[in-house]
C-alpha cells in the first residue's frame, strides 16, 4: 500500500505515475538541513510477477547521500528532470514520451527547460504546478524504443526493453543547460 503523502495512479489510469520524484527533492531538502547533500538519483521500475500479473509494474528511486564539504553545497537547489515512457497498449506497442521537472525554479530554469522541451523535442505541456505530483510535466513523441532482438518474450518480459534514444536526449539536455543555462 502507498501511504498517504505519497501519490500512485494505478492500472485504471496511467501507470507509473507516482510523486516519486516530487518526495525524492524533499527528502534531499530535508538531508540539506543536516550536512548532507544529494550524490546519486536513479530511477527504475520492474514487473515482479510478469506471467500472472503483467499489468504490475512498480516504479523505484535510489537515492544516495554525501556529506557536504560545506553549509553552501549543502543548501544548493536541486533540480529533477525525469525522462520516461507510458506504455498504453501492447497490440501494437505504443507509448507516450513524459517529462517530469520537480524543483524550484531557480533563475527562471523553468522557462529555459519549457524552450528545449518544445523547440528540440516538440513536447507539450501536459500539467504540473502546486498541488500536482510534479511542478511540470510535459508530453513528447521523441523517444524511441525498439523490441529486444537478443530474448524478445513479448507481453511478459516487456515489447520495448531493447534499445532507446532516452540516453541520447539525457546527453542533450545536459549539454542544454551547461551551454544556455550555466
Amino acid at each position: 500500500t502507498v501511504p498517504c503523502q505519497f501519490y500512485f495512479e494505478g492500472c485504471s489510469g496511467p501507470q507509473l505515475t507516482t510523486n516519486l520524484g516530487k518526495r525524492t527533492l524533499q527528502l534531499a531538502e530535508f538531508m540539506s538541513s543536516q550536512g548532507w547533500a544529494l550524490h546519486l538519483c536513479n530511477g527504475g521500475s520492474m514487473q515482479p510477477d510478469p506471467h500472472n500479473n503483467p499489468r504490475n509494474i512498480l516504479r523505484e528511486q535510489q537515492v544516495k547521500f554525501t556529506r557536504a564539504k560545506t553549509a553552501e553545497k549543502a543548501a544548493a537547489p536541486l533540480l529533477l528532470v525525469q525522462l520516461r515512457t507510458l506504455p498504453f497498449t501492447d497490440s501494437p506497442p505504443q507509448w507516450e514520451g513524459i517529462i517530469e521537472v520537480h524543483g524550484k525554479d531557480t533563475n527562471g530554469i523553468y522557462d529555459s527547460l519549457h524552450t528545449f522541451f518544445t523547440e528540440h523535442m516538440r513536447a507539450e505541456v501536459r500539467g504540473g504546478g502546486e498541488g500536482h505530483y510534479c511542478q511540470k510535466e510535459y508530453t513528447t513523441n521523441a523517444f524511441r524504443l525498439k523490441e529486444c532482438e537478443a530474448c524478445p518474450n513479448g507481453k511478459y518480459a516487456g515489447f520495448l526493453n531493447g534499445e532507446s534514444n532516452i540516453g541520447k536526449w539525457t546527453m542533450r539536455l545536459c549539454d542544454f543547460m551547461v551551454d544556455h543555462v550555466g
